[in-house]
């Protein structure tokens, strides 16, 4: 074992030079957000000959934009090579080093504010298995299987105890709706807009943010099972979730249990849009300042994804009551001042496409399910309007895609996320995703190609063999010939 020949001292931010080989991308917007929550801590690692950044390229930037002139630095009497393979050696570990997953939820759960940290609220509910999407999939009277270690042998208060405090906590409370603060929403928006494109994919962030505002999504019923508050409701439904999350580690905090409640006996959380794959489609299709047209608004996933893009205006369109007004106070207290969003509370089949006729830029949306998920009991909605599937393609279907195609202008993309659904009676699923690019290329689209919606299948005994990624159906409107 030897030591590098190494110094530390003060080095001039602008005397330092990043590293051409270096093939690192950091999140810079996280490091500089550390810096102003906690300071500038640690050193750079810098060779000498060359003033090249060896190590801690992202955080000398972040010092950068943080405002500092100089930054502590450990210059290192290397040559080119060996600078070459510290610089890998460094990336390569922290590629290689993992989270004991469960000691850091109990850690940030512990700390009252995030900010800083580069983990956000919706990092840590990403930990609580499983996710608050609900995106678990469990066949009827079916339980996830123990994966935590909670409770343990020796504990202070048994599983009893545990989960009678628990019952009369929520007892007493009410139902664990998420209640973000507002500046919290904001922070988590921002971490979102930072976020590369290879990241948005999966990401977690500011999933959260939306489900602030709405409420009502935990009352959804999907595929004719229990909701989430239902589950809740019921005083043996509740004791069994709460014992059930305590026995899968997911009791660490009051929300931690809207995965279970979301799971149990064949409860059916209907689930949201995450804000990041949002995001994807809008840096890829919609063009800076452009205009965005969501046809099925829904809880709120795709405008907050909007909130984080460069697009300028929203257009969303929704039946349900409840869903539009907690857009509404969504776009009241979050709408960024450059952006402008225009809500309408109507059916997609019955909305004046005229005021919008060929000024949108990017169609985006995820219809509903034919009869899958019944958003409200209101009449305006396409499950009660139209109670068979062949009605339903033809007056809502059809017509929905007719809406996007009026909207955008000549050679702009429409993004379609829908799933073929089976039904509970095990006749043949029903083929949603071939209708609908049926109806979209019958009123003039080009399919130009499907990609996938990544889904989470939590606990379900054949997760392996499930498939982990809903169609993600890319039209394009053709272009106006001359």
């Amino acid at each position: 074992m030897s030591l590098a020949e190494q110094n530390y001292e003060m080095v001039a931010i602008n005397a330092l030079r990043p590293h051409p080989d270096n093939p690192r991308k950091g999140d810079v917007a996280v490091i500089h957000e550390s810096i102003n929550a906690n300071g500038f801590y640690g050193a750079v690692i810098v060779q000498s000959s060359t003033h090249r950044i060896i190590a801690g390229e992202h955080r000398w930037l972040a010092a950068q934009d943080a405002g500092m002139t100089h930054v502590p630095a450990i210059v290192l009497d290397v040559d080119d090579e060996t600078a070459r393979r510290i610089l890998l050696a460094d990336n390569r570990a922290n590629d290689l080093a993992t989270y004991d997953t469960s000691a850091l939820a109990e850690l940030l759960t512990d700390i009252v504010d995030l900010t800083g940290t580069g983990f956000t609220d919706a990092d840590l509910a990403a930990l609580v298995p499983p996710d608050l999407d609900g995106d678990a999939l469990l066949d009827d009277d079916s339980e996830p299987p123990p994966t935590g270690s909670t409770p343990r042998p020796g504990d202070i208060y048994s599983s009893d105890r545990v989960s009678d405090e628990a019952f009369s906590y929520f007892r007493k409370s009410g139902f664990p709706y998420r209640n973000v603060p507002v500046y919290e929403s904001m922070l988590a928006i921002n971490a979102l807009a930072h976020t590369d494109d290879a990241a948005l994919e999966r990401t977690s962030r500011a999933c959260t943010v939306a489900d602030s505002y709405c409420h009502h999504r935990w009352d959804v019923h999907a595929d004719s099972k229990p909701s989430p508050l239902e589950t809740f409701n019921r005083d043996d439904r509740l004791r069994g979730a709460i014992e059930m999350a305590h026995q899968n580690g997911a009791l660490s905090n009051r929300y931690s249990i809207l995965g279970i409640l979301g799971l149990y006996r064949g409860t059916q959380t209907a689930r949201n849009f995450r804000p990041g794959f949002a995001l994807k489609y809008m840096r890829k299709f919609c063009p800076d300042d452009g205009t965005i047209l969501d046809t099925s608004m829904g809880f709120g996933g795709r405008l907050v994804g909007f909130f984080a893009s460069s697009a300028a205006h929203y257009v969303g369109i929704d039946p349900a009551v409840d869903t539009y007004h907690s857009n509404r106070r969504l776009v009241d207290e979050l709408c960024p001042p450059d952006k402008t969003c225009e809500l309408h509370n109507v059916p997609a089949e019955d909305f004046d496409v005229d005021p919008i006729r060929g000024r949108c830029d990017f169609a985006l949306t995820s219809p509903p399910y034919f009869d899958r998920e019944r958003y409200s009991n209101e009449d305006t909605q396409s499950w009660k309007r139209y109670s068979t599937l062949e009605r339903w393609v033809d007056n809502f279907l059809v017509p929905t895609c007719q809406l996007q195609h009026d909207a955008l202008r000549p050679g702009a993309h429409s993004v379609i996320v829908i799933n073929d659904v089976k039904p509970r009676d095990g006749s043949p699923a029903l083929p949603l995703t071939d209708l609908t690019i049926s109806a979209a290329t019958s009123v003039g689209f080009e399919h130009i190609s499907s990609d996938g919606y990544a889904i989470k299948q939590h606990f379900h005994p054949d997760a392996d063999k499930l498939p982990d990624v809903e169609p993600t159906l890319i039209f394009r409107k053709r272009e106006v010939s001359s």
